[in-house]
């Protein structure tokens, strides 16, 4: 490990500190909800020792109760939701928004459950309820963080460890300079590392912070012509789920333009890592099962069918199985019914590429070895349908990005291997865009913000936009 000297040693994070301050966070929300309880009863009711009861599942409930409640609920789905998180704290601004999304949720959650219900609860002293909630939880969290979090920020307190990696030690030290001039930005220098020849140099550094992974952030400062460029650096990197940060240069807005979002309050850009987290890989490896059981099991009448024709038409087999590149690199058989002829990927060398040799994608809409049946079954993607079974074994997913050859990935730049970072999909922002006809520039960007913006509710609707295209046959040869 390269480096400098002890005195471009930060400190470690004082967790006592952290702590203290979510805790405020905690504490300040507690009031600013059970003011604006009080608030509510004292707008409906004019006194506070009033004790008017709401009818709710056949029982009677008193007003008083009732918000107290609500205050606990409110309160115990902020930690669900990580609001108290301590080193989430620095990303202010956006912070902010996300509670404020959370806190809108919540309120519609229980506005609805009262409709359901036919709760008596006065809808007035609600709305008062959740407005002034949300107001002074806003106020509170904002007062707190300019005078308690900020002057922590200056006297070094509580901070982010930071690791400086870079090729051009004299960029790394001047930056250095910098940084130690401007503590607002809550940043504790922990070491610096100037790379020579080979990424793996700073593999120590990164165990060394994986041990305290939270609280920890790489920053790459590499100039673009130097022996290691940043985008190999930062590739490295993103292997072990590390947090992130580059200036913004051209080189890198041009390369990683999907993964970059601005670091509110700092001068750098972090990347993005995917919004396939953890709890969202459960949410949608349970939809697959149960979205493609439903096909296979009702869908069953359409699949005898098809293979009673095929067996008619064009013989045996009724499956082509080839091999497929799927999430981190993981070969697995993919299965479709056969639209080309037998052997086909014998002939393959002799069918022009509509894309150019040199292209990652290979395709012609007038491969003479698509079969008559073939045709139509890819113009209205039933040749698809036995993806749903790589589905239910997990190596597909319903939704996501287009499944590669492995003679594609041979080809993929350091940015095209991001695109193996998500399970591939049996459909996809390629399929519903334009399939075949799209440059590969395009279906890689679609891919990469794919992943960046992932939400269950955009795999509803690219399903809802694939049965669209499935009529139209766009881009399906």
């Amino acid at each position: 490990m390269n480096q400098v000297s002890e005195a471009t040693k930060g400190q470690e994070i004082n967790r006592y500190w952290f702590h203290f301050f979510a805790l405020s966070l905690l504490a300040s929300d507690i009031v600013a909800v059970t003011i604006a309880a009080y608030v509510s009863l004292f707008w409906k009711f004019g006194d506070l020792g009033n004790r008017n009861e709401v009818l709710l599942f056949g029982q009677y409930f008193n007003y008083e109760s009732l918000v107290i409640a609500f205050n606990f609920i409110w309160i115990i789905y902020f930690f669900i939701s990580g609001a108290y998180k301590p080193y989430l704290q620095f990303e202010g601004s956006q912070k902010d928004g996300v509670l404020f999304s959370r806190s809108s949720y919540f309120i519609f959650a229980l506005g609805f459950f009262f409709f359901i219900f036919h709760t008596s609860f006065s809808r007035i002293a609600y709305g008062v309820y959740a407005l002034t909630g949300l107001f002074l939880i806003f106020v509170f969290r904002t007062l707190l963080r300019h005078l308690v979090l900020n002057r922590l920020q200056h006297a070094k307190r509580v901070g982010r460890d930071l690791y400086v990696v870079g090729t051009d030690l004299k960029l790394i030290e001047e930056f250095i300079i910098k940084l130690e001039e401007q503590p607002r930005l809550g940043y504790n220098l922990i070491a610096i590392q100037a790379l020579k020849d080979d990424v793996s140099e700073m593999d120590a550094l990164i165990g060394q912070t994986l041990l305290h992974n939270e609280y920890s952030e790489f920053l790459v400062l590499s100039p673009a012509d130097g022996k290691l460029t940043p985008n190999e650096i930062v590739n490295h990197l993103s292997q072990f789920h590390l947090s992130i940060l580059v200036y913004p240069t051209a080189s890198m807005q041009e390369s990683y333009i999907n993964f970059l979002v601005r670091d509110l309050d700092s001068p750098f850009f972090r990347i993005k890592a995917s919004r396939i987290d953890r709890t969202n890989r459960v949410i949608k490896r349970t939809f697959d099962i149960v979205f493609s059981l439903v096909v296979i099991v009702v869908g069953a009448p359409i699949w005898l069918l098809l293979v009673l024709i095929m067996l008619l038409v064009q013989g045996r087999p009724i499956f082509y199985v080839s091999e497929r590149i799927g999430m981190e690199k993981k070969a697995f058989n993919f299965l479709k019914f056969r639209t080309m002829i037998k052997d086909a990927d014998a002939l393959k060398s002799t069918v022009e590429n509509k894309h150019g040799d040199d292209h990652v994608l290979f395709k012609n809409p007038n491969d003479p070895r698509i079969t008559k049946m073939g045709k139509l079954l890819r113009r209205v993607s039933l040749d698809e349908l036995p993806q749903f079974i790589n589905v239910l074994k997990g190596d597909m997913s319903v939704v996501g990005p287009r499944p590669a050859l492995p003679e594609e990935v041979t080809k993929y730049s350091e940015l095209g291997l991001r695109r193996l970072g998500v399970k591939p999909g049996v459909t996809g922002p390629w399929q519903v865009s334009g399939r075949a006809d799209l440059p590969w520039d395009r279906s890689l960007t679609l891919d990469l913000n794919y992943a960046m913006t992932w939400s269950f509710k955009n795999d509803m609707w690219l399903i809802f936009r694939t049965i669209g295209v499935m009529f139209t046959g766009k881009g399906a040869y």
